[in-house]
């Protein structure tokens, strides 16, 4: 018997399925059980939802009259919708809900079965498989069963980076691929574990309020596209989420953009604050500005990717309703917005470029300082190193000359001495200082002039010095 409670009343304690899964049903009444990370990214969308106790799968949250339909194949009440996630933000890539990947396929086959009855065993077959690389030549392989009964399947990628806000001083960021299996009774989307990722790390501090993103929440989906989409059977939920992917992909060439913008305030805050003229600590700019250039180059691989997946005709072809001029199918669509996201990539990587230009300048700039700076500690270090030679090595050497008794100094045997030796002292530290000062600023020839000087000046200066001072 299933049991059906209002969402304030405790849960019964069960164990959690191993992935996380949303099934709808839009016709002829919307009906929906989820399970997982949604609840927490949508409460919006559940806050008139019960719980309800399903006999394989534990607590659901349920939207409509669901109540009698746990043990009925949904595909004959009406088109359904199911997405899986294989790595749900809180999963087994972070160890807090465990599951193997012959678990994971157990519970996959039975959602599928339950939604589509024997068609559910060759549709898990294939969407467990892992998606094809992007930019691969194949199409994702689909048995002849599932194509004679109307089935199709398109594999895409999404990348998914934080926006500045949540996380400044890095830029954190993943690679998911889904594999989509879609035909008139319904849509199959799995999220398969991620690809690639850089700082990636779900359960480090957050902002409040503030969660990692599980794949496209419902809450982020079709804000902007170019066609509106007929109808609810799968080809028509297939097609948006191509338009939910592109819609994902703009968003992030936006937050790039911030994060770029962001770069060229702190670099012209360093600037205006004169960093630049003492020394220039380059290491969190320079990690900055790669960062947002590999995401920049993952943004523009991944826009690519789809962009040929569409003109190959490898996406979903549903009616659509045109809502900008000439744009009259979803493949035009794809066109049109993966041009535009590739435009403003290539401004951005011309952005960067720039910033990189303006990061060696400010370096080159930093560098001359530092050596006009180092150049004008070297030439006080000379400066002084002369006028220690002047003071301490000349009167010193004048000193030794009257230590030794030779005969024939002004002065030897009297107190007239005392002034011979001051006088012979103060002409060799001004000769021998001159002569320094002249050398550190490379003027030889003066330099050359002042000894012939300094040496006629110790001549006249002993002629005097005998002259008037002999005893």
């Amino acid at each position: 018997m299933v049991v059906s409670r209002p969402r304030s009343e405790p849960a019964v304690e069960r164990t959690a399925p191993c992935l996380h899964f949303d099934i709808q049903l839009t016709e002829p009444a919307e009906l929906r059980w989820t399970c997982g990370s949604r609840l927490h990214m949508e409460k919006a969308v559940f806050t008139e939802a019960t719980d309800l106790e399903h006999p394989a799968y534990g607590t659901l949250s349920t939207l409509g009259e669901t109540a009698g339909l746990h043990d009925v194949q949904l595909s004959t009440v009406g088109p359904v919708r199911l997405e899986i996630d294989l790595e749900p933000h809180k999963g087994p890539r972070h160890g807090s809900v465990p599951g193997t990947e012959a678990e994971q396929r157990r519970v996959v086959g039975m959602l599928a079965e339950w939604a589509w009855g024997d068609d559910g065993v060759d549709l898990t077959e294939v969407v467990m498989q892992a998606p094809l690389a992007d930019n691969n030549s194949d199409q994702p392989p689909l048995s002849d069963r599932l194509r004679e009964r109307g089935w199709d399947a398109a594999d895409m990628w999404l990348l998914t980076s934080l926006a500045p806000k949540m996380m400044e001083h890095k830029t954190p960021w993943c690679i998911r691929p889904v594999r989509v299996v879609y035909g008139s009774a319904g849509t199959l989307m799995v999220w398969h574990p991620i690809a690639d990722e850089h700082d990636w790390e779900p359960n480090q501090p957050m902002p409040p309020g503030k969660r990692f993103l599980v794949p496209l929440p419902e809450c982020r989906r079709r804000h902007g596209q170019l066609t509106a989409i007929q109808g609810t059977d799968g080809t028509a939920e297939a097609g948006r989420l191509v338009q939910d992917v592109m819609q994902h992909h703009d968003w992030t060439e936006w937050q790039l953009t911030q994060r770029v913008e962001q770069w060229e305030r702190q670099f012209f805050a360093l600037a205006r604050d004169g960093a630049f003229e003492a020394h220039l600590d380059a290491r969190h700019l320079g990690v900055a500005l790669d960062e947002a250039h590999q995401l920049l180059g993952l943004l523009r691989r991944i826009n690519r990717d789809m962009a040929r997946r569409g003109r190959l005709g490898w996406l979903p072809a549903p009616p659509v309703e045109e809502i900008e001029d000439s744009v009259t199918s979803l493949r035009l669509e794809v066109q049109r917005r993966t041009n535009r996201v590739e435009t403003r990539t290539e401004a951005l990587n011309g952005s960067l470029r720039e910033g990189w230009t303006l990061l060696s300048s400010a370096a080159g700039g930093a560098r001359l300082q530092l050596d006009r700076e180092t150049s004008e500690r070297t030439q006080g270090f000379q400066n002084a190193a002369g006028l220690v030679a002047a003071l301490v090595l000349v009167p010193g050497l004048v000193l030794s000359l009257y230590g030794a008794e030779v005969k024939g100094l002004p002065g030897m045997d009297g107190s007239f001495g005392l002034i011979a030796m001051a006088a012979y002292a103060a002409v060799g530290a001004l000769s021998t200082f001159s002569t320094l000062r002249a050398m550190a600023y490379r003027k030889r020839a003066l330099a050359l002039v002042i000894l012939v000087v300094g040496f006629f000046a110790l001549v006249l200066t002993t002629v005097l010095l005998i002259t008037f001072g002999w005893d």
